[in-house]
């Protein structure tokens, strides 16, 4: 008699991805049938997936799997940290929500597979991983919203006792989480040193090369370095702990390509236009005296102004947060690049002859704004967004012939008013983000939005032509001033009429 045929497994790998496209289509029928608003809901397009993985991850029993999922954590803990952004505004969290994701989302998935297929060994480590994503995000969540303060947002008792109760948490986590000592037991103490066996060599000693020969002096062809300008804060002494409060002063240069690069990491920066005759005038505020701020001239015409980092530095954050209060000259274009990481700051833009402006924007909260025309052709406006909520205002006004924005996980929030002096293409290429564009009644927008995974939500005053939206503006007029391309892997577009 013949052995009856072994029942053939199921295809995991296949099970995954038909579970996940049934049910993103059932999502999408339920939306048509029920006329439901699905792009407030993009979030789910990135939560379905993860939970399919962290499903099928844990209904494995077979060992190899643990990859399916964390990967599958990971997106789910993506998922909800978006639809909280999403629901909520609050973009800033990613400066420190990170945490959340890995090693806290590595952390959950290794804790459930421990649980599941009872390994103590997988669920150990989980719970170690998973404290310390807890910790780092509430450290990160004291100091960004507590210390720094970049989302405007009062945080209370909550902020006073979360960071001494990380303290513990990590003083727990090393006190007991210490590994035990690997010899084993019943080994004499006294011979656990290591005895070199008769015969052996000992260890070669790696021998220093020859000493390279001292530079002489510079030559004549030799490029200048760096010159500090004046008003640049001193080494401050080790010991020095009060706040200090430094002037900040930077003349125009005889040149005419002038370049000003301000680099700040966790500060508050204020920008605003000031007189004709001073390029940059403003102070640098440290509570800590330990953040120094340092002004240098890289290059003929071309100045930087930043914070001295190093982990002294670093360690009087909880001090409070540096503030870079600057007024900006109105008397010659120039260039302008800012750098800017955890941090918030809000610049006013209105009336400096800008000639390029590129922004570099870690996490936080950055706010451009352009209250009247530019005097100078802008000839790119480029933003670059890490995580965090961007926000530009009175685009129309910065006189700009195109606009470039891109980033990761962010918020961006372009408002188009103003004068337009000349048509304007504005690209915007996010990932995981949602993108709001208030066009004002007299403005001349057209729009072209892409969302593979979300969706677009316009105002009816937006009228549909070809594959673009066009304003009221833009119809009245016959042709659009701005034209603007959207790209969002995964989120929402939004359309407003102001």
């Amino acid at each position: 008699m013949r052995a009856a045929p072994e029942a053939r497994r199921p295809n995991l790998p296949r099970l995954v991805a038909g579970g996940a496209l049934l049910t993103l289509g059932a999502l999408l029928l339920v939306g048509q049938v029920l006329d439901l608003r699905l792009a407030l809901l993009w979030p789910v397009f990135v939560l379905v997936p993860g939970l399919v993985l962290l499903i099928a991850g844990l209904a494995s029993r077979r060992r190899g799997t643990e990859g399916l999922t964390i990967a599958g954590s990971i997106i789910t803990i993506v998922a909800l940290l978006l639809a909280y952004q999403n629901a909520t505004n609050h973009w800033e969290s990613w400066a420190y929500g990170w945490a959340l994701v890995a090693p806290g989302g590595v952390g959950i998935a290794l804790l459930l597979e421990g649980l599941v297929n009872g390994r103590r060994d997988l669920g150990q480590a989980g719970r170690v991983l998973l404290a310390i994503g807890l910790v780092l995000f509430t450290v990160g969540f004291v100091l960004f919203e507590g210390v720094l303060g970049i989302s405007g947002r009062r945080i209370g008792l909550l902020g006073d006792i979360a960071l001494p109760a990380a303290l513990i948490l990590i003083g727990l986590l090393v006190v007991f989480g210490r590994r035990r000592s690997s010899q084993p037991a019943g080994a004499d103490p006294s011979t656990a040193h290591p005895v070199r066996p008769t015969g052996t060599t000992a260890p070669r000693e790696e021998l220093a090369g020859p000493n390279p020969p001292s530079p002489g002096p510079p030559g004549p062809d030799a490029p200048p370095g760096p010159d500090p300008l004046a008003g640049s804060a001193p080494d401050p002494p080790p010991a020095r702990t009060e706040a200090t409060t430094t002037p900040v002063e930077v003349a125009y240069e005889d040149t005419d390509d002038l370049h000003l690069h301000l680099a700040t990491g966790a500060c508050r920066m204020t920008l605003r236009p000031g007189g004709a005759d001073t390029w940059v005038r403003g102070t640098y505020r440290d509570p800590s005296g330990r953040r120094p701020v340092r002004m240098t001239r890289e290059a003929p015409g071309r100045v930087r102004i930043g914070q001295e980092q190093s982990v002294a530095g670093w360690s009087g954050i909880i001090d409070g947060a540096p503030e870079l209060d600057l007024s900006l000259g109105t008397g010659r274009p120039f260039r302008l690049s800012l750098d800017t990481g955890a941090s918030e700051s809000d610049a006013e833009l209105g009336g400096v002859p800008l000639t390029g402006l590129r922004v570099r924007h870690g996490a936080g909260k950055l706010t451009l704004a352009f209250g009247s025309p530019n005097p100078a052709a802008l000839d790119d406006l480029t933003l670059t967004a890490g995580a965090g909520a961007t926000e530009v205002r009175g685009l129309g006004n910065a006189n700009a012939s195109s606009v470039h924005a891109d980033g990761g996980a962010a918020s961006l929030r372009l408002d188009l008013g103003g004068a337009a002096a000349r048509p304007c293409e504005v690209r915007v290429s996010l990932a995981l983000a949602t993108v709001e564009l208030d066009v004002p009644a007299a403005a001349a927008v057209a729009v072209h939005a892409e969302s593979p995974l979300g969706g677009l939500l316009a105002d009816p005053s937006f009228v549909r032509r070809g594959a673009a939206y066009w304003s009221a503006g833009a119809v009245e007029a016959g042709a659009p001033t701005f034209t603007v391309h959207t790209s969002v892997a995964v989120g929402q577009v939004r359309l407003r009429a102001t």
